[in-house]
C-alpha cells in the first residue's frame, strides 16, 4: 500500500496486485528512479540500442544510466521488457545505495577526508 500510496509501484487494470509476478528490467528501473526521487532526464542519449526514445520507460532508464546504476551489455542492449533477476535486483539496489551515499550533501561538523 506505501509504494502504491506513493507512485512507486501500480497494480494491474483489474485493482489487483499480484506480488508474486515477476518484474521486467524496465519496471524495476522505475520503481528505483521513482522511490529516489530522481528528477528524469530529458533526453536519450540513444546509448542503449532496444530503449529507443519511444519506449514508455525510456526516461527513467537513461535516468539511472547516467547514474551508473545500470548499463547496457556489450551488445549495447538492456532487455527492459526481460524478467528482472534477483541478481539484477541485488546489483541495481547496491549501486543506487553507493550512488545515494557518493552524493549525499555532509552533515554539519561532519568531518571530510580529501
Amino acid at each position: 500500500e506505501t509504494v502504491s500510496a506513493r507512485g512507486v509501484m501500480r497494480g494491474y487494470s483489474d485493482g489487483t496486485f499480484r506480488p508474486n509476478s515477476a518484474i521486467s528490467r524496465g519496471e524495476l528501473i522505475r520503481s528505483l528512479v521513482q522511490s529516489a526521487g530522481w528528477p528524469l532526464s530529458k533526453s536519450s542519449a540513444g546509448l542503449i540500442l532496444d530503449v529507443p526514445a519511444r519506449h514508455p520507460l525510456s526516461a527513467y532508464i537513461e535516468t539511472a544510466r547516467v547514474r551508473g546504476i545500470i548499463a547496457a551489455d556489450t551488445d549495447g542492449n538492456f532487455y527492459p521488457d526481460a524478467a528482472a533477476t534477483r541478481s539484477d535486483v541485488s546489483i541495481v539496489i547496491y549501486r543506487a545505495l553507493k550512488y545515494t551515499e557518493q552524493t549525499k550533501p555532509n552533515e554539519p561538523g561532519e568531518n571530510i577526508e580529501e
